[in-house]
């Protein structure tokens, strides 16, 4: 086992029933299996921005893998800009997370493979964090703070990706989330565009 003493795992956790429990479970002794000692737990009902800052706040680190409690994959490290630790998304079913919980094989291919997200687990550089701010806690846990961050990494940074799959493993779902119509767009217009989305940022950073 490689212990990573600089790297935080984040994680942003919703402990509202039995089925999310058992996921996390399973997850967080994966993490802890593979060396990474310091796992910090972010409330998700204060909101998913409000949580993640919470848990990064939660102790000193150089990188900070950000994941949410019902993602399991294999990660390297990597630092510098914003690296999502898979290259590609499987959503498991319901009884595909059951066999994976009672102790069997993650499925090496499923037919539900996505290629297209970025959000699940990936690992950011104290100084990117620093400059982006952390997460915009202006969407109050409404849809669309995670693709903002993304944004501003890549317009302001890099995006990359370790090869492999990532699993989202099965929960009922949560309680819907409005989309922030008024700040949203305002990402999405400043992506590519460093001056716009500096000056963006500055608006609850003040830098």
């Amino acid at each position: 086992m490689i212990l990573h003493p600089k790297v935080a795992v984040c994680v942003l956790y919703w402990g509202d029933d039995p089925q999310r429990a058992a996921c996390w479970r399973y997850a967080r002794a994966r993490w802890l299996r593979w060396g990474f000692g310091l796992i910090l737990e972010g409330d998700a009902r204060a909101g998913s921005s409000t949580a993640r800052n919470r848990a990064a706040a939660g102790a000193a680190w150089d990188v900070a893998v950000f994941a949410d409690a019902d993602v399991v994959l294999g990660w390297e490290r990597q630092e510098g800009g914003y690296v999502c630790a898979y290259s590609e998304f499987a959503r498991l079913d319901r009884q595909a997370t059951a066999d994976v919980l009672a102790g069997g094989p993650l499925p090496r291919k499923t037919a539900r493979f996505d290629v297209g997200i970025w959000e699940g687990c990936f690992a950011i550089g104290r100084p990117l964090w620093e400059q982006l701010g952390g997460f915009d806690e202006r969407f109050a846990g409404r849809a669309g703070q995670g693709p903002a961050f993304v944004h501003a990494a890549a317009t302001l940074a890099r995006l990359e990706r370790v090869p492999g799959p990532a699993y989202h493993l099965w929960h009922p779902p949560g309680l819907p989330q409005g989309r922030a119509e008024d700040l949203w767009p305002r990402y999405r217009d400043a992506n590519g565009n460093p001056a716009a989305m500096r000056a963006l940022l500055a608006e609850r950073t003040g830098r």
